[in-house]
């Protein structure tokens, strides 16, 4: 049933009264008609730590996993070789002759 305004019926009583006699869970339905939120992921994989030893692959480049470099020199004992000369990034810029650089993977 419509009412129309008039001096006896102020608008805040025929606002109240449409309120009321809409159908109930009319505002429910509009809240369904949007798209669901995307849920939080709440389960992690692959929480341990970067380390060389572990058996999951975390970067695409597998090399991050590295330890760090180790100098090695022909005719000395393992890890006495000179001291490296790395550049900014810890790539091996030069080596002295006879030596090598080693890291395990």
């Amino acid at each position: 049933m419509w009412l129309k305004p008039t001096k006896r019926l102020p608008l805040a009583i025929l606002l109240s009264a449409l309120i009321l006699a809409s159908p109930p869970g009319s505002a429910v339905a509009a809240e369904k008609t949007q798209p669901p939120a995307r849920p939080v992921p709440r389960l992690g994989m692959n929480l341990h730590g970067p380390a060389d030893w572990n058996t999951e692959l975390p970067f695409v480049d597998v090399f991050r996993l590295a330890r760090p470099w180790i100098s090695q020199e022909e005719g000395r004992p393992w890890g006495q070789g000179p001291e490296l000369d790395l550049g900014e990034h810890g790539w091996v810029k030069r080596l002295a002759p006879d030596c090598r650089a080693e890291t395990p993977i």
